[in-house]
């Protein structure tokens, strides 16, 4: 784990303006990542809503004890939490006493993970959110867009401002236009752009055996359709 005691370019204000923008009645907010919390402090000043909560996840021990002895944070609970354990989410729920929020911020954290480490993040975050997933501009993207769509895991998500990286999940109610879909993902090995749409077990065998070819039947006969 990378040890990271500043939050230096994740303070983009317009990007937490952007956010606040698509918000209706989310109360619960956890930012995952949050070093000494002052992305959080940001958010708080930039918004006039009262009665939210707001809490945080660094793996640092140090800076989480900074986050909780600012005084602009002392209605914040920030906690020690590990995102690559495989009891994260468990780990999250015993020490805030919620499994899941409103709005979820994981904010330029990403870039200094590997493909599939990254992946594995996101789809993490993916079940901590109830509604809204907000990834760093300076993260990269590797889901692919289909009809303003996303599929992380076995959700969807619509992309709602894809340059500020804002992703709403869709309802369980909802017509999910990528229900034909298992998981697939735009992969980018190396050539700076989205070259083509895998399912995730598909991608994995990609990247360990560093092909450009898609491995599995059902994603080849995919990306011969698209061509």
């Amino acid at each position: 784990m990378i040890d990271l005691h500043f939050t230096g370019q994740g303070r983009d204000l317009e990007q937490l303006k952007a956010v606040l923008r698509h918000l209706k009645n989310e109360k619960k907010f956890m930012f995952v990542g949050c070093s000494k919390g002052d992305e959080i402090i940001d958010f708080q000043k930039e918004s006039s809503r009262k009665g939210l909560s707001y809490f945080g996840i660094d793996h640092h021990p140090q800076t989480v004890e900074l986050a909780n002895k600012n005084k602009y944070l002392s209605h914040t609970k920030v906690v020690v939490a590990n995102i690559l354990e495989k009891d994260f989410l468990k780990d999250v729920k015993k020490k805030t006493g919620f499994s899941k929020f409103d709005v979820v911020v994981c904010r330029n954290l990403l870039i200094y993970y590997d493909e599939l480490c990254a992946i594995e993040i996101i789809e993490k975050l993916a079940k901590m959110t109830k509604r809204f997933l907000v990834l760093g501009i300076s993260d990269p993207f590797w889901f692919a867009v289909e009809n303003n769509m996303i599929k992380i895991g076995e959700r969807s998500f619509e992309v709602l401002d894809f340059d500020n990286k804002i992703f709403r999940k869709l309802e369980k109610t909802e017509t999910d236009p990528m229900k034909r879909h298992d998981h697939f993902l735009a992969v980018d090995l190396g050539n700076k752009k989205l070259m083509r749409t895998c399912c995730s077990g598909c991608t994995a065998d990609m990247f360990e055996l560093k092909t450009k070819e898609p491995v599995c039947e059902e994603c080849r006969e995919i990306i011969r359709e698209t061509d």
